[in-house]
C-alpha cells in the first residue's frame, strides 16, 4: 500500500512539473505588455518579420511600450492586436485569433475589405460589451476619405456588420463623419 502512495505522489509530482513547464513556454494575457514580454509573445503568434521590422523601427530600445492589446472574445479566444508601425497619419496592424486552450493554433486574420494585407493600415477600435472591432483606413491625413469597417465576433470568425466609403478626398462630399459615408457591400 505505501508503494502504491509513493508511486501515485511521485507520478502527480511530474504532471504537476510538466503542467507547469507547459505554462511557462505561454506568456501570460494582460492589458499592459512590456516590450520584453512582446519577444514571448512573438514566439507563440508568430506574427510576420515585416511587423516586427516595422515595430522595431518606430519604437526605440529604451521605449516599454509592448505594442499589444488583448481582446476578451469569449471562451479563452482573444483577439490581439499587434502593432507593427505606429506610423504617422494611421499605424500599422497584425489582428491576430489566439485561443488560451490551443496556444500553438494562433492565426493572422484576413479580415473582409482588407484582404490582401497582411498589416492593415487603419485607426482602430474594439468595443467590449458588443465585442465589435472598428477600422478606419483614412485615404487622407484628414480622415475625409478611406473604408470604415464595423466587424463582429460572434464566435472565431469576423462578420462585417457594416462597411462605409468614401473616395471624395478633399471635395464637397469628404467629411471625417463615417456615418455620412455612403455604406458599400464589400465583395466576396
Amino acid at each position: 500500500m505505501l508503494r502504491k502512495v509513493k508511486t501515485a505522489g511521485a507520478a502527480s509530482a511530474l504532471l504537476l512539473l510538466l503542467a507547469s513547464g507547459l505554462a511557462a513556454q505561454t506568456p501570460r494575457v494582460k492589458k499592459s505588455v512590456t516590450r520584453a514580454e512582446r519577444a514571448g509573445w512573438r514566439e507563440v503568434l508568430r506574427w510576420p518579420e515585416s511587423c516586427e521590422e516595422g515595430y522595431e523601427a518606430s519604437y526605440p530600445e529604451s521605449e516599454t511600450h509592448g505594442g499589444l492589446e488583448f481582446h476578451r472574445l469569449g471562451r479563452g479566444r482573444y483577439l490581439v492586436e499587434v502593432t507593427c508601425d505606429g506610423g504617422g497619419i494611421q499605424p500599422s496592424t497584425v489582428f491576430m485569433l489566439y485561443d488560451s486552450q490551443h496556444p500553438r493554433r494562433a492565426r493572422a486574420l484576413k479580415l473582409k475589405g482588407f484582404e490582401s494585407e497582411t498589416e492593415v493600415l487603419a485607426l482602430t477600435r474594439f468595443i467590449p460589451r458588443t465585442r465589435e472591432l472598428l477600422l478606419m483606413s483614412k485615404a487622407d491625413a484628414m480622415g475625409t476619405c478611406g473604408l470604415f469597417v464595423r466587424y463582429s465576433f460572434r464566435g472565431a470568425s469576423p462578420l462585417v456588420v457594416e462597411a462605409r466609403r468614401q473616395d471624395d478626398c478633399g471635395g464637397p462630399d469628404g467629411t471625417p463623419d463615417t456615418d455620412r459615408w455612403p455604406r458599400v457591400r464589400l465583395k466576396e
